[in-house]
C-alpha cells in the first residue's frame, strides 16, 4: 500500500522532502483525539497503562483527586436548569485537558479516546469487553477511608422510558442557535422536565460510580465526556457557533473553581479562552480524518517540536493553519495514509516543518503528489487576521504589538511567561472593529527574559515571542 503526501501548492514541495537536521529532540505530541474503535491494539494498551499508572498511586491517586474535585464542584458545574451561562462545558473541557496532561507525563503519545454513544450503544459494544473497560468491572479501588467498586449496571431501570440518543437528537442539538440552548440540550435534552436524551443518558444507563458526582472514578467518564467535548467543538465550528456570544457572569467572567493541575491548583478558569478546543491544541478526528485549521502553532520554550500524530487516517492542514517563524512542527501518519496540505496552510520563513510517514518501508514507495489549483495564488495562503512581530525586539521597557483583523468580533490579546503563567491582558474586547491596529506593552515592572504574546479571536489564534532586556 502506498503512502501519499498530497500538496495543493507546488511551493511546499521542498518543505516536505527536506528533512531538517535542526529539529530539537524534545517533542510535544499534540492531542488528536479519536473514537476508541480507531485505536490500534498498541494504542489501546498504551492508554490503559497510562491510566492505570495514575490509579496505582494508592490513596492519593490522580483519578481519585479528580473524582473528588468533580464531587466538590457539582453545583458549580451543573448549576440550575434556568442558569443560561452554566459552566458545564468549559469546566469539563478543562478537566479533560488537565487529566490528559497527567497521562502524557507517562506517555506523551497518549490521548483520551471518545466513546460515540450515538453510533456505539448497548452492553455488547467493544468498550465493555475485557480488552477495553470490562477488565475493571470486578476490581476494588482504594479511597481515603474505604474501598469501592465501579458498580456498573449497563441497563436502564425496568419500566423506565429512557433510551440512547440517535442521529436525529444529535442534529437537533447541533442546530441550537445559542450557547445556552445548546448547553442545555447537550446536557439534558430538549425538555429539562422531560426524559433525558443526551449527556445524562450515559450516566443513567451505566449507573454505579458514573451515576454519582464521583463519576470520574470510572474510566469511561473520560471516554463519554470526550464525546461531549467533540460535540461542543462540532457545534462551535458551525456558522452560528462561531458567532455566538456568552456573557459569563461568575467571578467577573471567570469560573470560580479549584482545578488540580501539575503546576498547582487553578483558581479560576477563563471560559473565553477554551470555547474553541483548538486554543488548547486539542483536535477531534472522525471517520479516519483529522482537519487542522484556524490555528497558529505556538512557539515553545525551551526549544521543542510539536508533533501532530494520527496513525489511523489522514491529516488535512488547511484554512489558516500557520506555522510561524521559529516554530517547529511535524505531521505524522502511518504507512498507507495521507497528509494533505491545502490552500490556507502556511509555514512562515524561519519555521521548521516536516511531514512524515511512519513506517519501515523503502522510501521509494512513498509518493508525493502535487495538485495545482488554478484559481488560487500564493497570497491566499496568508491569513488576513494576523499577529505581527513586535518592534523593537528585544525591547526595554516598552514595545509595540501590531495586529490585523479581517472582521469585527471578539478579540483577546494576552501576555504570558515561559511557564505559561498569565502576565497581563492587553485587549479583551467582545466587539472589536476590523482593521489594522497597534498596542503598546510596558514591561518595566517585570524581570528580564523571554515572554509570549497571543491573540485569540473566534476563528483564529496565534502566539509569538518577545525578549525583554533591561
Amino acid at each position: 500500500m502506498r503512502s501519499i503526501i498530497n500538496i495543493h501548492k507546488l511551493s511546499y514541495l521542498l518543505l516536505i522532502i527536506f528533512v531538517t537536521t535542526n529539529i530539537p529532540t524534545a517533542v510535544l505530541s499534540q492531542s488528536i483525539r479519536k473514537d476508541y474503535r480507531e485505536f490500534t491494539d498498541a494504542e489501546r494498551d498504551a492508554y490503559l497503562d497510562a491510566f492505570d499508572t495514575l490509579w496505582d498511586e494508592g490513596f492519593n491517586d490522580i483519578v481519585e483527586m479528580y473524582a473528588q474535585v468533580h464531587f466538590d464542584s457539582a453545583l458549580v458545574i451543573h448549576g440550575s436548569e434556568d442558569d443560561p451561562q452554566k459552566p458545564f462545558l468549559p469546566w469539563h473541557r478543562e478537566l479533560l485537558q488537565q487529566f490528559e496532561l497527567y497521562l502524557k507525563d507517562n506517555n506523551p503519545d497518549v490521548t483520551i479516546p471518545y466513546w460515540n454513544w450515538i453510533e456505539d450503544q448497548g452492553d455488547t459494544a467493544d468498550i465493555w469487553g475485557n480488552s477495553w473497560l470490562g477488565q475493571y468491572d470486578n476490581q476494588n479501588f482504594p479511597n481515603v477511608n474505604y474501598y469501592f467498586d465501579l458498580g456498573r449496571n449497563l441497563l436502564f431501570q425496568p419500566g423506565s422510558n429512557f433510551s440512547f440518543p440517535d442521529e436525529e437528537d444529535l442534529n437537533e442539538c447541533i442546530n441550537q442557535l445559542t450557547f445556552p440552548s445548546f448547553t442545555s440540550y447537550l446536557e439534558h435534552g430538549p425538555d429539562p422536565d422531560g426524559l433525558p436524551t443526551m449527556h445524562d443518558v450515559s450516566h443513567i444507563w451505566i449507573r454505579g460510580q458514573m451515576g454519582t458526582n464521583f463519576a470520574p472514578r470510572d474510566p469511561v467518564f473520560c471516554f463519554s465526556h470526550g464525546f461531549i467535548d467533540k460535540i461542543w467543538q462540532d457545534w462551535y465550528n458551525t456558522d452560528w457557533g462561531k458567532t455566538a456570544t456568552v456573557n459569563w457572569i461568575d467571578a467577573g467572567g471567570y469560573i470560580d473553581t479549584i482545578m488540580p493541575c501539575r503546576e498547582g491548583d487553578i483558581q479560576f478558569i477563563d471560559p473565553d479562552l477554551i470555547m474553541d478546543s483548538r486554543f488548547l491544541d486539542v483536535w477531534y478526528a472522525y471517520n479516519n480524518l483529522t482537519i487542522l485549521d484556524q490555528y497558529s502553532v505556538p512557539i515553545c520554550y525551551p526549544e521543542c517540536a510539536k508533533t501532530y500524530k494520527y496513525t489511523t487516517g489522514e491529516i488535512h492542514a488547511q484554512e489558516n493553519f500557520i506555522i510561524p517563524d521559529s516554530a517547529v512542527c511535524t505531521f505524522e501518519v502511518s504507512e498507507g495514509h495521507s497528509i494533505v496540505l491545502k490552500d490556507g496552510f502556511h509555514a512562515e520563513e524561519g519555521s521548521q516543518f516536516l511531514a512524515k510517514i511512519s513506517s519501515n518501508v523503502d522510501l521509494n514507495r512513498i509518493t508525493v503528489a502535487v495538485e495545482e489549483d488554478e484559481t488560487s495564488n500564493n497570497n491566499a495562503l496568508l491569513p488576513t487576521t494576523h499577529l505581527e512581530s513586535i518592534y523593537p525586539n528585544p525591547f526595554n521597557p516598552v514595545t509595540t504589538i501590531p495586529f490585523s483583523l479581517e472582521v469585527s468580533g471578539r478579540v483577546k490579546l494576552v501576555v504570558f511567561n515561559t511557564l505559561g503563567k498569565h502576565v497581563t491582558t492587553l485587549i479583551d474586547n467582545p466587539v472589536h472593529e476590523a482593521g489594522s491596529f497597534e498596542v503598546n506593552f510596558d514591561a518595566s515592572r517585570l524581570p528580564s527574559g523571554l515572554y509570549f504574546y497571543r491573540i485569540d479571536t473566534k476563528n483564529y489564534t496565534q502566539t509569538r515571542k518577545m525578549i525583554f532586556l533591561k
